[in-house]
């Protein structure tokens, strides 16, 4: 099975923090539809938080599991935390969040921690943050593993 990183900025999602400490049951837009077609219940899933307006705080902050395939949605009575609406044909995908550490003190893996790892440095999510979610390979979700349970407090 696929794991997953998926990224978030809190300049785009203000309640970015709030959303993930507060909610088990999460939804995430996927972007790439490439992605969208590989998704499939029971993946693997962690949220990778953007520095936003606050540096050093950027890095992998939660981990869950997929429970749907990505796929069109209606908005009406769903708890939106997004600034900006992707567009009617953006799918979205649940999460069952497992584990939020959304600082150090709590364990999560900070971007300049993966940064001064040598298998992970290079990650295309540390190198080109630019897309919303992105497919690990099996050597980052192995040193991922590692290293998140390494940090629970």
């Amino acid at each position: 099975m696929p794991t997953w990183l998926f990224q978030g900025s809190p300049k785009d999602f203000p309640s970015f923090d709030n959303y993930l400490r507060n909610y088990a049951e999460i939804s995430w837009h996927v972007r790439q539809k490439r992605a969208a077609e590989e998704m499939y219940p029971d993946d693997e899933v962690y949220i990778w938080r953007l520095d936003g307006n606050r540096p050093g705080t950027g890095g992998i902050v939660a981990h869950g599991i997929l429970t749907t395939e990505a796929r069109i949605i209606p908005d009406e009575g769903r708890k939106r935390w997004v600034r900006h609406q992707p567009g009617p044909t953006v799918p979205s995908i649940d999460i069952t969040l497992d584990d939020v550490r959304l600082t150090p003190e709590e364990g999560c893996v900070t971007r300049t921690a993966l940064l001064q790892d040598a298998e992970l440095w290079n990650m295309h999510v540390v190198q080109s943050p630019h897309l919303t979610n992105y497919k690990l390979t099996s050597e980052e979700e192995e040193r991922i593993a590692r290293l998140w349970r390494a940090a629970k407090r």
